[in-house]
């Protein structure tokens, strides 16, 4: 206690003591979700590289152990927002029991740490309670959003994986399909062969378990539930028509993969021409001022050691000074210019 109140003393010598407190509680605050972050990551690095068979028989309850389901349940939520968080889950691929209950601690803990944070503040500054009280709370709300934004951007770049791997699997079925294979041994050898798309070679994994222990149609269901994008739906539609067609979808499913790759370009190419409109904003906030500073600080230094010498250039000095210049030095004066 004694150190803190040193370096808060040395602090306040060179700055008020408000705004040593605002940055300590927003260093507190950043730091904490730091910690947590550096924490909770390679917990979900790791379990999401579990085998499906694992994490299916996974009874951990969460990241902080026997606590954790306390910790998610403090936080009241509605059964519809329950229901929609786990479907994000399961698009983010995190199938393990206790992801729900770690994500949900974790923003709980990013809530409350703050808080405790400024009303730690108060004590040490009665005077600025009101101010740390509202900084705590804002910072709060504020980092409490970081673990649903992680779970949001983990499926949007799982989603953007499995779309790009879903032509290469789509080809490999036809082949398997022309060359007489089941589609429980088709699935298995399509996700022996997809090492450049992890995610999409898992859910096939899974989809295979699934469909061995309670038939196709029930697996590929639960399939497109996980993975709600449009192409998977479609390579749904192919996966069970080509188990009752057999060698004869070979043809529409290389179709169908050719269709995907033309689909991807035409994304591509729209994602390109939105790249200038992207730019305008960008170049107008961080390199049009660079180029205003540079092009006019020689003009604006110009102009300060005018000022500084106090010349006067009224209209009349300057008419004055014009008739008094003869026609021979104005001839000189043009002439020394083009030299």
């Amino acid at each position: 206690m004694t150190f803190f109140a040193s370096i808060f003393a040395q602090l306040t010598k060179y700055v008020s003591s408000e705004v040593v407190m605002i940055a300590a509680m927003i260093a507190v605050g950043v730091g904490t979700a730091a910690i947590i972050f550096i924490l909770g990551y390679p917990i979900f690095c790791v379990r999401k590289k579990q085998e499906p068979e694992a994490e299916d028989l996974d009874e951990d309850p969460g990241i902080f152990g026997t606590i954790t389901p306390a910790l998610a349940g403090v936080i009241p939520e509605r059964e519809k927002e329950t229901r929609e968080f786990n479907q994000l889950l399961r698009g983010a691929g995190f199938y393990q029991p206790g992801a729900r209950n770690t994500i949900y601690a974790l923003r709980l803990l990013l809530l409350i740490v703050p808080i405790f944070m400024a009303l730690y503040l108060c004590v040490l500054e009665p005077k600025g309670a009101t101010m740390y009280v509202s900084i705590g709370i804002f910072t709060g709300v504020a980092l409490m959003i970081i673990p649903r934004l992680y779970v949001q951007l983990v499926q949007k770049r799982r989603y953007e994986e499995i779309r790009r791997g879903l032509a290469d699997t789509i080809d490999m079925f036809g082949m398997c399909a022309s060359g007489g294979m089941t589609t429980s041994e088709s699935l298995e050898h399509v996700s022996e062969q997809l090492e450049e798309y992890p995610e999409l070679a898992r859910e096939l994994r899974i989809l295979r378990r699934q469909a061995d222990v309670g038939g196709l149609e029930s697996a590929v269901a639960d399939l497109v539930s996980r993975v709600n994008i449009r192409e998977m739906r479609q390579f749904a539609n192919l996966l069970l028509r080509g188990s009752r067609l057999g060698n004869q979808m070979a043809g529409t499913m290389n179709e169908q993969a050719d269709h995907l790759r033309v689909t991807r370009r035409h994304m591509a190419i729209a994602q390109a021409n939105k790249t200038p409109t992207k730019l305008v904003f960008p170049l107008m906030f961080c390199f049009a001022p660079a180029a205003l500073i540079m092009l006019l600080t020689p003009a604006l230094l110009d102009v300060v050691d005018f000022l500084e010498s106090g010349e006067d250039l009224s209209p009349s000095t300057i008419t004055e000074a014009m008739d008094g210049t003869t026609q021979s030095e104005i001839l000189d004066i043009g002439i020394s210019s083009e030299n």
